[in-house]
């Protein structure tokens, strides 16, 4: 199960998403039945330039609280995902 903190910075995540019109994201804890993973958090972008601006603007966000990401990539896809680890 997800501590207090680990709730609140995917919360803060999801709330980034959503001001920058990112639609219905949704933190899914999956602590409980994955050994890589705590939660996930899910949203959807209206298109590919979206979903680029919304990366670079939540890399800025993950640096300033001080969010180690494990695997970060340089571009974002073409195909309309991007995973952030």
């Amino acid at each position: 199960m997800l501590d207090d903190t680990m709730k609140q910075t995917a919360k803060e995540i999801a709330m980034f998403i959503a001001d920058h019109k990112g639609a219905d994201p949704v933190v899914i804890d999956v602590s409980r039945t994955s050994g890589w993973a705590d939660c996930f958090v899910i949203a959807t972008v209206s298109s590919l330039g979206h979903l680029r601006g919304l990366t670079r603007e939540l890399w800025g966000f993950l640096a300033e609280k001080k969010i180690e990401v494990l695997h970060r990539h340089k571009n974002v896809a073409g195909d309309g995902w991007e995973l952030i680890d």
